[in-house]
């Protein structure tokens, strides 16, 4: 069942909104806390807004993908694999890959200078105290392995954390969906058991299962909708599979969390799946209404704005945030501004010949179709 125009337009909104304010929250991050310090209101504030917009991010996701595989499924059978792949592929890895090349150099930018160390007498609060390449970290976040291994994020793009999540959960829903296929059954469980046992054995299992579950939150707002079409024969049982696989996660949860459960953390996880469910009940009720196309708009850049402004952000910080903090608000308004636009500018930069999906697949085919002899 494709999108329709109305619901699409409401994710295209939600998704650029969802962007900008954790755009928004991370400058603010940079900024402003380093002079406010934690106990501030504005720290709980931009805090929750950035747990909510990511979990709208991971909702949207699993809709979305959702709505590709199922569409793929029907179209090619059980060679829906490939061209599923290949589209994600496409559409993370060119802005991903340039986002940590940009990354590696603004540390060697900072370090050549002398100004990868923030930490310095009367701050009260700072993101990071430095900037420093860990080749580690890069190779882990460029293979998307942070979903095992939170640490292996650079910390001058921390907001890259939620990739690997992303890209392991897009592994499991294309895994489920296999099970369909008699020829793909085996392999696809076996595919989802390992990614499951990777995870608990790395030590991420609540972190994982618990974001799997919001994750999937989407998923079944999008399956939900497909329940009013009667053409599709593997409904039911896909429906019923997944229904039984967030039954599994949430009993997993609740074994994992009898250690971790505290009730700061219970409230919110509680707040958390509630702004996950409101999210797909939002998606799933939304037909006839509009959105206006400038909100619209704003998520025709909203994948790159994510992976490449907390680097932009430290770049200008360091080099600029002795002047604002002596020049007064004036320089500290300006310096924000600027490193607001410029992140924009340059997210949207990106975008135009980065996120061109159609050029990278045709490339992709040029390198694996098999040469014909004259």
């Amino acid at each position: 069942m494709p999108i329709d125009p109305a619901r699409s337009a409401l994710i295209d909104a939600m998704r650029g909104v969802s962007a900008h304010v954790v755009a928004a929250v991370h400058l603010a991050e940079v900024m402003l806390f380093p002079l406010v310090g934690r106990s501030h209101w504005s720290f709980l504030l931009c805090g929750a807004l950035a747990h909510w917009a990511v979990i709208i991010f991971f909702v949207l996701s699993g809709f979305v993908i959702s709505a590709s595989l199922h569409r793929h499924s029907q179209r090619e059978g059980v060679a829906f694999w490939r061209e599923f792949a290949l589209g994600r592929i496409v559409r993370i890895y060119p802005p991903l890959l340039f986002a940590l090349t940009f990354t590696a150099f603004v540390i060697a930018v900072c370090t050549a200078f002398g100004v990868e160390r923030f930490a310095m007498g009367g701050f009260l609060y700072l993101p990071k105290e430095e900037v420093r390449f860990d080749s580690f970290a890069f190779i882990g976040a460029a293979l998307n392995l942070q979903a095992f291994e939170p640490a292996l994020v650079p910390r001058a793009d921390s907001p890259l954390w939620s990739l690997g999540y992303e890209w392991w959960f897009y592994v499991i829903c294309a895994a489920l969906v296999g099970t369909m296929f008699a020829s793909l059954r085996g392999y696809s469980i076996a595919l989802t058991i390992m990614v499951g046992a990777c995870a608990l054995l790395a030590g991420n299992g609540f972190q994982f299962f618990y974001l799997f579950g919001l994750w999937a939150t989407g998923a079944l707002a999008y399956l939900a909708l497909l329940r009013t079409d009667k053409n599709h024969a593997a409904l039911k049982r896909l429906h019923q599979l997944s229904v039984l696989g967030m039954a599994g996660v949430i009993s997993l949860l609740v074994v994992i969390a009898l250690q971790q459960w505290w009730p700061q953390g219970a409230a919110r996880m509680v707040v958390e799946f509630w702004v996950a469910v409101t999210a797909g009940l939002l998606i799933m009720g939304w037909e006839t209404r509009l959105v206006c196309d400038s909100i619209r708009r704003l998520s025709r850049y909203s994948y790159t704005l994510y992976v490449i402004h907390f680097p932009i952000y430290l770049l200008i910080f360091a080099f600029a945030h002795r002047t604002f903090l002596a020049a007064g608000p004036s320089a500290w308004i300006a310096t924000t501004s600027m490193a607001y636009i410029s992140a924009i500018g340059m997210s949207i930069l990106t975008a135009r010949y980065l996120e061109d999906t159609s050029r990278f697949r045709r490339l992709c085919r040029s390198y694996t179709a098999t040469p014909v002899s004259p």
